[in-house]
């Protein structure tokens, strides 16, 4: 096909033409001609031999996709966030792939200023640069750069990836049955889960993430530091059980199912992500407004309640304890309609196991945070025994509990994370999930 032709495609994809749109089919013309693939398109051994990695999500990334054939939705196309005006096409017909035959196409900044060279007749920026960037020859307006890309199985086109609810089912049930039967020491199963802990943390450090900008994408530093928080809040129950606390540790479980239950919520609807992660941040100020109230109303002198107003009026606070009595979300029964509702990663993940999911993970766990029946159970003294303060009896076998609510809900925190920003979860990640229910089942 030829350039117009192309254009005329993009246009009617995109719903309008621009610089960026020509730029983005020259861009992807001349990747596949550095790679020799001719029709992605119709050409069914072509299509399959293409991968593109695009740098930016702009106007070009749709003209790239017309002209490759590559789409999001069939894993050809994926999107890296880095801000550049640049995309790597990979060939995946070589005999080796490992040895990642690529070619990065990058636009010139400097040929902006040269389209203002070649016509400074046009006042309009867009007009200028479409007629500019159909002309400029090839080298005036790109950097090509041949490259090495290791594709991992998950990259690829077609891959199956393990299904997180599939294997969460059988957790569930397993759940289910320990609150009717007891279990011998759980020595074993703690080593396995600590060493589920160190090989998911290094594979999320592999990944090395960098955070976006906070004003235009809330979610990333938020989402990690939540993720962080989990693996902290993990440790901790970890150490409680080998202490031997294991009521305690089952209730400061819940916490973790509190941090994945954020997630979830944050990335159900990609479309309100970004409200979603900016309400999640600004819920700190509702804090501030609670204690400012009693700051004010305990304040012992003019001078000191002087300061505080000043403060206040600094930082944009009015006293106010309501907001914080609210859910940050503004949903009543947060978790329980979070955890019933659909989400993207689900899978085959039925409302009946969802259900159940809710039940052992977050309300099991409640009556060990508000010390209701269950647990106190553990430490109810013998009749007409002189009493004594003593620690758990072990009757609940909470250790177990707790143990299936770390890996699982580890593994959910930082599968919203990466889903969240994009990112494909590593396979090895999800190996290391599968082979430690494996283990605890």
């Amino acid at each position: 096909m030829t350039l117009d032709e192309y254009l005329r495609e993009a246009e009617q994809a995109h719903g309008h033409l621009c610089a960026g749109q020509v730029l983005g089919v020259r861009l992807a013309m001349l990747g596949l001609e550095k790679l020799g693939i001719e029709d992605p398109r119709g050409n069914k051994e072509d299509r399959k031999r293409l991968v593109t990695f695009v740098e930016i999500d702009r106007c070009a990334t749709d003209a790239i996709a017309v002209v490759t054939g590559c789409r999001l939705g069939k894993r050809a196309l994926k999107f890296r966030d880095w801000g550049k005006m640049a995309a790597t096409f990979v060939d995946l017909g070589i005999k080796d792939v490992s040895t990642g035959k690529a070619v990065r196409i990058a636009a010139k900044e400097s040929s902006k200023a040269l389209a203002r060279a070649m016509h400074p007749e046009i006042e309009s920026k867009n007009q200028q640069q479409m007629l500019a960037y159909r002309e400029m020859a090839e080298d005036d307006l790109f950097t090509k750069q041949w490259v090495k890309v290791e594709l991992p199985a998950e990259e690829f086109p077609g891959y199956k990836r393990l299904r997180r609810r599939e294997i969460l089912r059988a957790a569930v049930e397993t759940l289910c049955r320990l609150t009717l039967m007891a279990y011998p020491s759980i020595k074993n199963e703690m080593r396995n889960v600590k060493a589920y802990l160190r090989g998911a943390e290094a594979e999320v450090n592999r990944l090395g993430i960098l955070p976006r900008l906070p004003y235009r994408h809330p979610f990333d530093i938020l989402s990690l530091a939540i993720v962080s928080k989990v693996f902290t809040l993990s440790k901790a129950c970890l150490t409680l059980l080998a202490s031997g606390f294991p009521d305690e540790a089952f209730g400061l479980s819940r916490s973790i199912v509190e941090c994945a239950t954020n997630l979830r919520f944050l990335t159900a609807e990609p479309a309100v992500q970004y409200r979603r992660s900016r309400d999640f941040a600004k819920f700190a100020r509702a804090d501030k407004a609670f204690w400012a109230h009693y700051a004010l109303e305990h304040a012992n002198a003019k001078e000191r309640e002087l300061q505080i107003r000043q403060y206040m009026e600094r930082e944009g606070i009015v006293a106010d304890t309501k907001p914080l009595r609210r859910h940050w979300s503004g949903e009543d029964g947060f978790v329980w309609k979070v955890a019933t509702s659909d989400h993207p990663l689900d899978g085959a993940m039925t409302e009946k196991h969802r259900k159940a999911e809710y039940a052992v993970n977050y309300s099991n766990a409640s009556a060990f945070v508000h010390c209701s029946s269950p647990a106190i159970d553990s430490y109810c003294p013998n009749e007409e025994v002189p009493f004594r303060i003593s620690s758990s009896s072990g009757l609940r076998k909470t250790g177990r509990w707790t143990l299936f609510v770390i890996v699982i809900s580890v593994h959910s925190s930082i599968g919203y994370a990466l889903f969240g920003m994009n990112i494909d979860s590593p396979t090895r990640l999800d190996t290391l999930y599968l082979k430690t229910v494996e283990k605890l089942l």
